[in-house]
C-alpha cells in the first residue's frame, strides 16, 4: 500500500528498505501496489496493477463527496466504475481500499458482495472511548506519515473539537532518523504531550532521551500532575499515539 521508509535500525537506508519489497514481489504471481506512492512504483512486475489518485493508474479513486460520515468514492477500472458510500476516515483509507475493489474486478466476482457492515478496524487503529464529554482515542501510530494520516482523520471527523495529543516516541533511531518530520507534526493541536522513549530493541539513554525532548520541543513531557489535569477536561479529543505502552488506561486510572 505504501513504501515509506522505515526502521532505520535494520535497513541501511532508502533503497535497502525498498530492495526487501523488490524481493518479496519476485515471489509472487501478481502484485497489486499503490501508484501514488513513489517507492512503490519501483517495484517492476509483470503482471502488477497499481491504484491511485493520480491519471495512469489500472484502478482510479475519484472522491465524489467527502463529510464528517466519511465519504462517497468512485473506483474506476477501464470503463466500469464501482460507487460506494466508505464510512471510513481519512484518504488514505481510501487506499486501502482500493486493493479490494481490484481483486474481485479481476476475479470477476460481483462487487455487490462487498458487505461493508462486517468491516472493522484492528485494535489500536482510531480505537474509540468516552470519558465523561471527552472522546479518547488510542491509535498504533508511530511513523510520521502514519501520525499526520490519524490527524487527517479526525479532523475529518470530528472538525470542532480540540485536540490533545499524548505520542510516544517508538525507538531513538526512527526518532532521529525522522526529526525534521516528527517535529512539526503537533504544531496545529490544542495541547500536545510526550512520554517517555518506547525503546524497543534499543537500550534506553538519557542522553538521547534529551535529544528526543529537543525535537519535540513544542511538546511538553507528561507527568502525573498533567493527567490529572486532563481527566479534568470537558469536549476533548483526547489522542495517545505510539505503538508502546502508554495508552488511554494510563489516563482512566487517574479518574
Amino acid at each position: 500500500n505504501n513504501i515509506d521508509y522505515d526502521h532505520p535500525d535494520y535497513y541501511l537506508n532508502e533503497e535497502d528498505y525498498v530492495n526487501a519489497f523488490k524481493e518479496a514481489s519476485r515471489k509472487a504471481e501478481c502484485i497489486i501496489v499503490n501508484g501514488d506512492n513513489c517507492n512503490s512504483r519501483k517495484i517492476k512486475h509483470k503482471n502488477k496493477y497499481s491504484f491511485g489518485f493520480n491519471r495512469g493508474n489500472y484502478c482510479l479513486i475519484n472522491v465524489i463527496e467527502e463529510n464528517a460520515n466519511g465519504f462517497i468514492v468512485e473506483y474506476k477500472i477501464n470503463k466500469t466504475s464501482y460507487i460506494f458510500n466508505l464510512n471510513f476516515y481519512g484518504r488514505h483509507m481510501l487506499y486501502n481500499f482500493a486493493p479490494i475493489v481490484i481483486l474481485f474486478h479481476l476475479n470477476k466476482l460481483n462487487i455487490k458482495d462487498i458487505d461493508l457492515s462486517k468491516f472493522q478496524m484492528p485494535r489500536l487503529r482510531m480505537e474509540e472511548k468516552r470519558f465523561k464529554s471527552n472522546i479518547v482515542i488510542d491509535d498504533y501510530a508511530h511513523h510520521p506519515y502514519e501520525i499526520k494520516c490519524l490527524l487527517d482523520s479526525l479532523k475529518q471527523k470530528y472538525p470542532s473539537y480540540d485536540f490533545v495529543t499524548i505520542f510516544q516516541p517508538h525507538t531513538y533511531s526512527r526518532t532521529f532518523k525522522f526529526k525534521n518530520e516528527f517535529s512539526v507534526l503537533f504544531d496545529n493541536v490544542y495541547e500536545s504531550y510526550i512520554a517517555k522513549t518506547f525503546t524497543s530493541r534499543e537500550s534506553y539513554d538519557k542522553s538521547k532521551e534529551r535529544k528526543v525532548k529537543r525535537i519535540f520541543k513544542k511538546c511538553k513531557y507528561i507527568t502525573t500532575d498533567d493527567f490529572k489535569k486532563i481527566c479534568k477536561y470537558e469536549n476533548k479529543l483526547i489522542i495517545f499515539i505510539g505503538a508502546g505502552d502508554t495508552h488511554s488506561d494510563k489516563l482512566f486510572s487517574f479518574s
